[in-house]
């Protein structure tokens, strides 16, 4: 146990020292997605895998209960997770155009799937009503705060429902790479009041530290 823990904490320390070496450093989530996927890498192995598998069995079986009918995806990436997805109509909204025109290319014979730049996202809400929101594997890539201050806001913007998949702890140590573990329910708690928390479901992976939580509009 103590050498796991030896390991761990070496492993985080030349992270971080590489970190701050490295040519292609970090400036902010925007362009680190943007140049993710113009290097053509995908959106990580969150959507792919038996991750991939679980939580789509969890968000497809929520809207056959709640009987969903649109809905609208935060931070929609490479449209993997979506691939295993039973939505009747769905928009992504996302910071890198890269991605964006690939899924329009991917999904250009499903008239059901809609892909935009984030920045439309008030255009949207004006053409859309959504019955559920998703944030999947996003609010812990968003190391600015004013970038996920806004992300939160959107989020909770109208929808009935609203699904974060993500991990929920305070941890600064990332803060100069593409990832800040954040304990985001305080910042619901704090800034959210017209949704309760209908319930937590826990990663099916015990190893995982990213769980779902749920919201509904009261």
């Amino acid at each position: 146990m103590i050498e796991f823990v030896k390991n761990s904490i070496l492993a985080k320390i030349l992270y971080y020292f590489r970190s701050i070496f490295s040519s292609n450093k970090f400036s902010n989530s925007s362009n680190y997605w943007e140049g993710r996927y113009k290097s053509d890498k995908t959106s990580g192995a969150g959507s792919y895998g038996k991750n991939a598998k679980f939580k789509s069995k969890v968000i497809n079986n929520f809207v056959l209960e709640k009987k969903i009918n649109t809905v609208l995806e935060l931070g929609s990436g490479d449209g993997n997770q979506l691939s295993l997805a039973n939505y009747p109509l769905y928009v992504g909204l996302d910071v890198s155009q890269t991605i964006i025109n690939k899924c329009l290319d991917k999904f250009t014979a499903d008239k059901n799937k809609f892909f935009y730049n984030l920045s439309k996202f008030e255009k949207v809400m004006e053409d859309y009503h959504f019955d559920l929101s998703l944030s999947l594997d996003v609010i812990y890539h968003l190391v600015e705060d004013d970038v996920f201050d806004l992300h939160m806001r959107q989020l909770f913007y109208s929808s009935q429902y609203v699904i974060i998949f993500s991990t929920n702890f305070n941890d600064r140590f990332y803060l100069k790479q593409h990832v800040r573990n954040r304990k985001f329910t305080e910042w619901i708690d704090e800034n959210i009041l017209n949704y309760r928390f209908l319930k937590k479901i826990n990663n099916e992976n015990k190893l995982s530290k990213v769980d779902f939580y749920i919201y509904e509009k009261i």
